[in-house]
């Protein structure tokens, strides 16, 4: 292989290396752009979930609140209607009839609470589902461009190895 031949390969395999570890340096820029983006999508949606958890914690106070204002009510206006007549508010039917409210009343505060917290779980669950998928998505984005970065080397050592240079010729003139 004459000189001019050598210069001219060498020139290129340094060209074509060149081109490929810029090519490599966009597409892992253009990655990185992409996952910053896809983390902070995933993190607007873990807030997203976290207020729906406070929304149903909140709503749920709200329902027993709202059950215990009912329940005062019903209390002051069956004891209203039941002074107003000859009966004993202290007799044990009218004294059962009290009690049975009243266990009706924490029954359904109970069912309220259990089912609030399970709204709140649920919506918990999604903010855990999130961290998950951020993790797994920091993780396939570290995958990528270490495979980016493997496949630009060996295209570099590609370059050079279809290059037919005879190296001795190169480095001992």
């Amino acid at each position: 292989m004459c000189d001019a031949t050598l210069g001219v390969t060498i020139a290129l395999a340094i060209g074509s290396t060149a081109t490929s570890l810029y090519q490599a340096q966009q597409q892992k820029k253009a990655m990185a752009y992409q996952q910053q983006m896809e983390q902070q999508k995933l993190a607007i949606q873990q807030r997203q979930q976290e207020q729906i958890a406070e929304g149903e914690a909140l709503a749920m106070r709200q329902r027993i609140t709202e059950r215990k204002r009912v329940a005062a009510e019903e209390y002051e206006q069956n004891r209203s209607t039941f002074s107003g007549t000859d009966i004993d508010l202290d007799s044990p039917s009218y004294g059962a009839f009290f009690a049975a409210n009243k266990k009706a009343k924490k029954r359904d505060i109970r069912n309220i609470r259990l089912m609030g917290t399970e709204r709140q779980l649920n919506a918990l669950y999604g903010v855990q589902q999130t961290r998950i998928a951020q993790d797994a998505s920091r993780q396939a984005y570290k995958s990528s461009r270490s495979a980016v970065t493997t496949n630009s080397v060996a295209n570099a050592f590609g370059s050079f190895a279809s290059a037919d240079i005879n190296w001795n010729k190169v480095f001992d003139g």
